[in-house]
């Protein structure tokens, strides 16, 4: 699912009319739109509506009432990347670091596996001289990237080394 991003998950369904309430991993709920398609279940849904606020919820145009609402809800909510806002410089999408070389002082030393948010950080999967490790996405550990040269710098923290 190279082209989508995970954007979250609809937590629970709200009303009678089949609104969801949306938990955004990254808070910002604002590159969402009315027409955009969110993806739940690997199901495409358009966005009629949405409510922004403390909690964000959403009227998808295919759920009409709450008991297809509440079918979806608990369920990981995916969007395509070329709805969203290019990345400002220095920012990236982290599906876009799956794949990439892993550089610790200019030599190769692994590869980037896969994410995941465990609601407080995003985390990197990583492979490190064939051993499985994880890493929550931070400078101290990534300072830098070059997708188009395609690798991620790492700072292999001691215990890891």
């Amino acid at each position: 699912m190279e082209n989508f991003i995970h954007l979250g998950y609809a937590s629970r369904a709200v009303g009678l009319k089949g609104e969801i309430e949306l938990k955004l991993f990254s808070g910002q709920e604002t590159h969402l739109r009315k027409g955009h398609h969110l993806y739940i279940n690997e199901k495409r849904y358009q966005v009629e509506k949405i409510s922004l606020g403390p909690k964000i919820k959403a009227k998808l145009k295919e759920i009409t009432n709450r008991e297809q609402a509440e079918q979806i809800a608990k369920n990981d909510v995916y969007c395509e990347k070329s709805q969203l806002p290019k990345p400002e410089k220095g920012e990236v999408y982290l599906v876009d670091l799956i794949g990439l070389e892993l550089q610790e002082n200019g030599q190769k030393v692994g590869k980037v596996l896969g994410h995941y948010s465990n609601g407080a950080q995003e985390i990197l999967q990583l492979n490190i001289r064939g051993e499985v490790f994880e890493l929550p996405y931070v400078k101290k550990f990534f300072p830098s990237f070059n997708l188009e040269q395609g690798w991620l710098e790492v700072i292999i923290p001691e215990v890891i080394e």
